[in-house]
């Protein structure tokens, strides 16, 4: 029996040991895991303290202002009814019976007779419908008739903006460091946004400013978002990317709240140019990343950082146990790096490190397969926001609505994102969210309520999933990298985002419900792609380097 007994706890012990392995730091260091060193050192000043919420709140004002000039259109640019000023010989005016939230294509025909005036001729002076909004750029600009054609070029130039300067200040990021595309970029957003106020005089210089307004804002988000990610330990990188992303929804209702108050785009654009100025307050507060600096081989910049974190998170690095535990960690962490530091970093060293990783086979693999559901998550999120003209219901209320829901979905969302794997959670959503849009198919315009309904919860699960993307992206790629990835991919995102306002207005001319089953399908075809191509991250540690992650 005392044989039976022994044998018995011979076998549990090790059983034990092989389910729950702890390794010492001893044994990360023999392998030279700098990652999993970095890791300690992160939950040694405090894990995810309040350095790094303040860091994160303060963040997200970039989040709040990117989506209030990102969507800002869609009160800034309203296109109301209209006529022509002059009336005929019998005091008739020539009104155009567009609905007032109407901007499909129907309403882009110029041969209504709002266009013409008594004589036929081109009319040249309107009177608007001012009941939705005093002043847009359109009754500004008088951007009816003739001058139609430029309308789009509000969105268009603003998304190029996007698209070109994410890119660009991506890739540099990476090579020059995040805190300094943030304070470059932000700069000139706070200059751009203050521009946009008064260009009244012309819509040359309107759009101009706003291709810079779009491009500096966003570019700042992205690198935010990269620092966020890399001074949080990594049961807590879901969360920073969800209140990252869930800023863009509080800057919607923000700006919905606005437009309804001010109804004037000039009053809009002042008000969104005094949020921007918060943002001179990250060259004060926004420090640089220390994975990136540990990367470019900059430990003592990477000490100074992470001993201010400690210090903000109440942790004694300084004298003691704790000094001698970090500095021990330091040191490990600097013995198991293979880089030195590079301190003349020239622009054709910055972009041949563009072909420098395009020579590894993971790094182009996972490019394209994280760039498909980037391409159709950013054509539907912005393509189901665009439908809300398919449905006839009241605009400010619509815009409310969404949001909340959307708020809501990314909070019921975050435990389970956080518990369950990537490959599991990020397909279902987009094919929950994909079915709700084709689901948009079976009622038609008398079903008003329900098409309301079904378009607030798709958009609601669409967003989410942008979300989920967004935070499930950097965990694949490594730290010099991933700023530029996500710039790449958000630019990718963006040329989906270009396309959806023409199924939206083509395909909505056809027919009423196929633009939402149309971004539907792209999205139930893509959760099939998540699930089976992309690589699992949770609970891994971010790579530092592009050789770790091939590693």
């Amino acid at each position: 029996m005392k044989q039976h007994l022994r044998d018995e706890k011979a076998f549990s012990q090790p059983r034990r040991q092989s389910v729950l392995p702890v390794p010492t730091l001893e044994t990360i260091v023999e392998r030279g895991d700098k990652n999993a060193i970095f890791e300690i050192i992160l939950v040694d000043i405090g894990g995810f303290g309040k350095y790094q919420v303040s860091i994160l709140l303060l963040a997200s004002v970039a989040s709040i202002v990117s989506a209030c000039n990102h969507l800002a259109p869609i009160f800034l640019a309203f296109s109301p009814r209209f006529e022509c000023t002059p009336s005929d010989s019998n005091g008739t005016s020539y009104v155009s019976e567009s609905p007032s939230n109407d901007t499909s294509i129907s309403s882009l025909f110029v041969n209504e007779p709002a266009c013409f005036d008594p004589s036929g001729m081109d009319c040249q002076t309107f009177s608007y419908d001012r009941n939705i909004m005093t002043r847009s750029i359109v009754t500004h600009f008088n951007l009816v008739c003739a001058r139609l054609p430029l309308l789009p070029l509000v969105s268009s130039t603003y998304m190029a903006g996007v698209m070109l300067t994410t890119i660009f200040s991506g890739f540099l990021s990476d090579r020059l460091g995040r805190r300094t595309i943030v304070l470059t970029l932000s700069s000139i957003h706070v200059i751009a946004t203050f521009a946009t106020c008064f260009a009244t005089k012309s819509y040359l210089t309107f759009i101009l400013a706003r291709f810079f307004v779009g491009g500096t804002i966003h570019g700042t988000w992205v690198a935010l978002f990269v620092i966020t990610t890399e001074i949080s330990i990594k049961s807590r990188r879901g969360l920073t990317g969800f209140v990252m992303n869930l800023g863009w929804n509080v800057g919607a209702i923000i700006l919905t709240a606005v437009a309804y108050l001010s109804r004037d785009w000039v009053t809009m654009q002042l008000i969104f140019s005094g949020i921007s100025l918060v943002t001179i307050s990250y060259f004060f507060v926004i420090p640089e990343s220390p994975r990136w600096l540990m990367e470019r081989g900059k430990f003592e910049e990477a000490e100074v950082v992470l001993r201010k974190i400690a210090k903000y998170n109440g942790i004694n690095v300084e004298f003691g146990h704790g000094a001698s535990r970090f500095e021990g960690n330091m040191k490990a962490l600097k013995l198991s790096s293979d880089v030195t530091e590079r301190k003349h970093l020239t622009f054709r060293d910055t972009f041949q490190g563009v072909s420098h990783f395009c020579t590894y086979p993971i790094f182009r693999k996972r490019i394209a397969l994280f760039g498909l559901p980037w391409f159709f998550v950013g054509m539907a999120s912005y393509g189901i926001h665009f439908s809300v003209k398919l449905v006839e219901f009241d605009i400010f209320m619509m815009s409310i609505i969404k949001e909340i829901v959307i708020i809501i979905s990314i909070a019921c969302l975050l435990p389970v994102y956080t518990k369950f794997k990537r490959t599991h959670v990020v397909p279902l959503f987009f094919l929950l969210g994909g079915i709700l849009g084709i689901l948009f198919l079976a009622f038609p315009a008398r079903f008003l309520l329900v098409r309301v309904g079904l378009l607030v919860l798709t958009q609601g699960l669409i967003v989410a999933d942008f979300c989920l993307l967004d935070t499930f992206t950097p965990e694949a790629f490594s730290t010099d990298t991933r700023n530029f990835v996500l710039a790449l991919l958000d630019g990718v995102s963006k040329t989906g985002t270009l396309i959806a306002p023409f199924i939206v207005d083509l395909g909505g001319y056809w027919y009423a419900s196929a633009p939402p089953a149309i971004f539907g399908i792209f999205m139930v075809l893509t959760s099939v792609w998540i699930k089976f191509l992309l690589p699992e991250t949770k609970g891994t540690p971010l790579k530092q380097s592009i050789s770790d992650l091939a590693a």
